[in-house]
């Protein structure tokens, strides 16, 4: 992974929180999934460190970031995110945040509006009835008990690998982590919508495509992030089709006309990107990855 030119503790909302910085250019907060660290973006931060400013941050709890004597909760992370912008000197960022850290991303865009310049939520709903029954089921044995037999993941050797005291930082963050995706919200009232009633947060699909996850010969690493294990689109009227959670659809060879029509007639499912409005330009992230890519794999909806 590409190597950081700046990284250290920065002192937010109370607490120390760890963070690393890639690359120049527009910055961008990388928000990471549970049980992850920066790390868990792999070369999606190569990529967009070509000409982004990428800021990484681990967590509460997470990689390098302590347990914080506090609960951990998304509006607590959202507001060290906001702060720890400001600390870093910029008025505003991107933030992409992917499964828990999409949630803390979604709080900055709620919370703390001011900070933020494009959103970028893959893998996260806006209320937790947007998630499948096998998730919560997963989520609900996530506690101190889950602990000791998830040090046989991937998940706990990455943690192992870069946290001072893993043995015993692993249980809390388990603790807390548990706490956190067990308590039920529903952010709806928050989210605004636009006038044709549809729930929106950040900017739109294609213009995310282009700008927010460009790089220079990978025009979409939306598409990079989106290949995490996301399930199949529900059907037509299904609650989960109101959530922010969207779903990726592999790029393949297809023509740009029917990337078009696709892109005119439903929402673009390859970025994990609210959807704002229908737009009849085409999105060229799904033909913008180059033939071959290797593209990471990651833990779907940690």
């Amino acid at each position: 992974m590409l190597a950081s030119t700046k990284s250290g503790y920065a002192p937010v909302n109370g607490v120390e929180v760890y963070y690393a910085i890639y690359g120049k250019g527009d910055p961008i907060v990388l928000l990471h999934g549970g049980f992850g660290q920066i790390e868990m973006f792999g070369p999606v931060i190569g990529m967009l460190a070509e000409n982004h400013t990428v800021i990484g941050v681990d967590l509460q709890a997470h990689g390098r970031t302590a347990a914080h004597d506090r609960p951990m909760t998304f509006e607590n992370m959202a507001t060290d995110i906001a702060e720890l912008i400001r600390y870093l000197g910029y008025d505003k960022a991107d933030v992409m945040g992917y499964s828990t850290g999409g949630q803390v991303a979604a709080r900055v865009g709620i919370d703390h509006p001011e900070v933020v310049d494009r959103l970028v939520l893959a893998s996260t709903p806006f209320s937790n009835t947007g998630w499948h029954d096998y998730n919560l089921q997963g989520m609900a044995m996530i506690g101190e008990a889950s602990a000791e037999g998830m040090k046989q993941t991937p998940m706990y050797a990455a943690f192992a690998a870069v946290n001072p005291d893993p043995d015993n930082n692993w249980v809390k963050l388990n603790i807390q982590q548990g706490k956190l995706v067990n308590t039920p919200y529903d952010w709806s009232a928050e989210v605004p919508a636009d006038p044709a009633g549809r729930r929106r947060l950040g900017f739109g699909p294609h213009r995310a495509c282009r700008e927010v996850l460009r790089t220079a010969r990978r025009r979409c690493a939306g598409c990079a992030m989106g290949r995490l294990g996301h399930e199949p689109e529900p059907p037509r009227g299904s609650p989960r089709r109101n959530s922010l959670q969207h779903f990726h659809v592999a790029p393949a060879r297809r023509s740009r006309a029917r990337v078009h029509r696709r892109e005119i007639t439903k929402p673009c499912l390859h970025t994990g990107i609210t959807r704002l409005s229908q737009s009849p330009e085409p999105c060229d992230g799904v033909s913008g990855l180059d033939p071959g890519t290797q593209l990471p794999t990651l833990s779907p909806n940690a």
